[in-house]
């Protein structure tokens, strides 16, 4: 007499195996895609601030004399701050003037919600640009050089 095996099929420990592994891996994979969104929106958004850098220079060579308002550089930032929808969806753009002729300036690019922690500030002295915490209010910072929530 033979015996037949009729097992079809996998058993319950097999397939509990196969979803805790996939559990792990999740649990890997998640954190890990959250922190390269998080840089590719700030990597958006720190071409749009360089490049609203760019147009501000451009309009400071076609006026000749150099200077240039502050109402001239809000409208540069206005009208650029768009370049990017997801960039203009995650962040507010801005600039502050350190005088009435703006010859000194920051642009800064502040997080709209709670899952980007980064900001970016760029100043026109420094030429150089900076993530900073979102805990920082980076409207009002005239320099983040030496401020240790800012880096390079």
């Amino acid at each position: 007499m033979k015996i037949i095996d009729r097992k079809k099929g996998f058993s319950i420990v097999e397939l509990l195996v196969v979803m805790v592994i996939l559990g792990v891996l999740a649990a890997i994979a998640i954190p890990s895609f959250n922190g390269s969104k998080m840089k590719a929106d700030l990597a958006d958004a720190a071409t749009v601030l360089v490049s609203i850098n760019m147009k501000i220079a451009q309009n400071k060579i076609n006026m000749l004399s150099g200077n240039i308002t502050k109402a001239n550089i809000e409208g540069i930032v206005k009208a650029n701050a768009g370049i990017s929808n997801n960039a203009a969806q995650k962040f507010d753009f801005g600039v502050k003037c350190a005088d009435d002729n703006c010859l000194k300036y920051h642009l800064y690019a502040q997080p709209k919600g709670k899952e980007i922690t980064k900001g970016l500030w760029l100043g026109s002295e420094e030429a150089m640009l900076y993530t900073c915490d979102a805990s920082l209010d980076l409207i009002s910072l005239d320099s983040v050089s030496n401020n240790s929530k800012c880096t390079k």
